[in-house]
This record gives structure tokens, C-alpha cells and sequence, in this order.
């Protein structure tokens, strides 16, 4: 530190200069970034159905295990791949899966991988009473369903009514 000044001085810096002949617009660093295409991909990619089913077996994933993340049938699915069924409203977890842009799956505009692709949401099939075992419930006939429902739906009752009467 110059004492006599009171201000440190810098070493110059390690790295090379950058002329501005060296500088790309931006135009130029944002097409860089485009993710390639694999180049076995076909151009006829004109339907949702056939951007499924080609990215599916691209990155060989088999139709049933595909169906079964994204909480799809498998015929469900494979009507999709086949155009004989419209656009699902699970396109956008299947785009998770697939790690795909979901508006490239919808539309096929775009940039089909993602640059920054969604975690699919985690399957919904958590139980919620971890004392008691899913075979003791399989095993009640119908009118003990039908009472243990009641009596659940009795209790639910009373606890929103008591969270209520603490909240007002």
C-alpha cells in the first residue's frame, strides 16, 4: 500500500486483453448456446406424436416405463405416439421425463432439450397411514368400508372445525 497516498496499487491483470474485434454481438453468444440437434434426428417431426415417440426411443426409454412415470396408461400413450388421440394434459410431465422443452413438444418450435429441464413431480403414492398396513383395508368387505369411511370423514370433520376455531 502507497502510505503517502492511501490507496493500494494494482498489479496488472494476468489475462489478455479483449479488443473489441475479439467481441461477438450478442445475436452470435446466444446462437452459440443453441443445443445441437442429434443428427440422426428426422425432419418430419411434424406432430406431438411422433416428437414423443422419436425422443422416447432416442433416449430408450420402453412405452410402458415411459406411461407408468408420468401416470398414463400405456394404450393411453401409445394412442398419443400414433396421432390417434389429441395433445394430453400430461404433455408437460412427459416433457419432464423426457427432459425436453415442453413448447418444442407441443409445437415443435424451438430448441427440443432443455436447457434448464423441470424435475418431473414425484409420484403421489406416499401412504398416509404408515401403523396400518394397506392389506388390513383390503381386506374389510363393503359395509366396513363403507362405516370406517364415515367414521374418517366424521373425525376429518372435527379437526378442521377445531383449526377453525383456533384461527378465528
Amino acid at each position: 500500500m502507497n502510505e503517502a497516498k492511501g490507496y493500494e496499487v494494482m498489479p496488472p491483470s494476468l489475462r489478455p486483453t479483449v479488443d473489441s474485434r475479439q467481441r461477438l454481438p450478442v445475436t452470435a453468444v446466444r446462437n452459440n448456446y443453441d443445443m445441437p440437434r442429434p443428427p440422426e434426428m428426422p425432419k418430419n417431426l411434424d406432430t406431438v406424436g411422433k416428437r414423443v415417440r422419436w425422443w422416447r426411443e432416442f433416449k430408450k426409454i420402453k412405452r410402458g416405463a415411459l406411461a407408468k412415470r408420468v401416470g398414463y396408461s400405456y394404450s393411453g400413450l401409445s394412442d398419443l405416439e400414433l396421432d390417434e388421440s389429441g395433445a394430453s394434459e400430461k404433455l408437460h410431465l412427459i416433457a419432464a421425463e423426457l427432459k425436453l422443452n415442453p413448447h418444442y413438444l407441443e409445437t415443435g418450435d424451438g430448441e427440443p432439450e432443455a436447457t434448464h429441464p423441470q424435475d418431473p413431480p414425484p409420484p403421489d403414492n406416499e401412504w398416509p397411514f404408515p401403523s396400518i398396513a394397506r392389506s388390513r383395508l383390503k381386506r374389510l368387505n363393503k359395509i366396513e368400508r363403507s362405516y370406517l369411511e364415515t367414521e374418517l370423514l366424521k373425525a376429518l370433520a372435527e379437526i378442521e372445525a377445531e383449526r377453525r376455531n383456533k384461527a378465528g
